[in-house]
C-alpha cells in the first residue's frame, strides 16, 4: 500500500475510534490518539454538536459531523429521518449549522439517488448511515475512506485540514483503486471488507450501479 493511501486509511481508522486525526502524512499514528473529537469532520453521535432541532415528524439518527470551527467549508451537521421513513425511497435529512449562527441549511438526501461518482462529504456520509443501518458496514468511516482518498489526491492542503466538505469526488473510483491495491499488496482481509462495501453500493444505490460496473474489473 502506498504511503499516501496508508496514511489516509490510518487516519480514518483513528476517526472511527473518535480520536484526533494525525496532523501530517508522516506523523506517528499513536501520537494522534488523544481523545479530541472537535477538530475533525467525522464523529459517531450527535451530542458533539449541541443543536437538537429536529421537527416533530423527525427522528434523530444519532450521527453527526463535527465540522471545523469557523470554516464555512466544514459545517457541523446532524442527520435525521422522518417518522414515515421507508426503504422504497429512504430520505435522510442533513441539517448543517453555519458558524455565524444563521438558520440551518437543510438538505433532503434521497440516498438511492446519490451518485457516488460525484458526491460530496455530506451525501457520502448519508449513504454510510444507510448502509450501517442495513448492517452492511460496521463503521460509517468505511465509505468515507474512499472519499478522503480522492480528496487527499486532489485537494491541496488536505494534510493541513484545509478541506471542503462540499467538494464532490469520485468515491467509486477511489474505492476501486483501494480494493485493487489491497489485493495486490496481499491485504486480503482488507480487500474482502471493501469488496463487500463495493458490492453493497451496487446493490443498494441504483444511481451508482452502472458506475460501479464501469470501475469494477474483478
Amino acid at each position: 500500500m502506498s504511503m499516501a493511501v496508508n496514511a489516509v486509511y490510518n487516519r480514518m481508522q483513528i476517526q472511527q475510534a473518535q480520536v484526533q486525526r494525525p496532523k501530517s502524512k508522516g506523523s506517528d499514528i499513536t501520537q494522534a490518539v488523544k481523545g479530541a473529537v472537535d477538530s475533525y469532520r467525522f464523529c459517531g453521535v450527535s451530542e458533539f454538536h449541541s443543536m437538537k432541532d429536529c421537527a416533530a415528524d423527525e427522528i434523530d439518527f444519532g450521527y453527526a459531523i463535527a465540522g471545523l470551527q469557523g470554516d464555512d467549508n466544514q459545517l457541523p451537521c446532524n442527520f435525521y429521518k422522518r417518522a414515515d421513513y421507508n426503504d422504497e425511497d429512504p430520505v435522510i435529512i442533513a441539517r448543517m449549522y453555519p458558524w455565524d449562527g444563521s438558520d440551518p441549511i437543510v438538505r433532503e438526501i434521497h440516498v438511492k439517488e446519490v451518485d457516488l461518482s460525484n458526491a460530496d462529504y455530506y451525501d457520502t456520509f448519508a449513504c454510510g448511515i444507510y448502509l450501517k443501518e442495513k448492517g452492511q458496514i460496521q463503521y460509517i468511516g468505511d465509505i468515507l475512506l474512499p472519499y478522503e482518498l480522492a480528496e487527499e489526491e486532489q485537494q491541496e492542503g488536505y494534510w493541513d485540514g484545509k478541506v471542503d466538505s462540499f467538494a464532490k469526488y469520485d468515491v467509486l473510483k477511489a474505492l476501486d483503486n483501494f480494493i485493487k491495491e489491497s489485493f495486490e499488496t496481499g491485504r486480503y482481509k482488507q480487500y474482502m471488507e471493501f469488496k463487500h462495501l463495493q458490492e453493497a453500493i451496487e446493490k443498494y444505490f441504483p444511481a451508482s450501479v452502472n458506475k460501479v460496473k464501469d470501475h469494477n474489473d474483478f
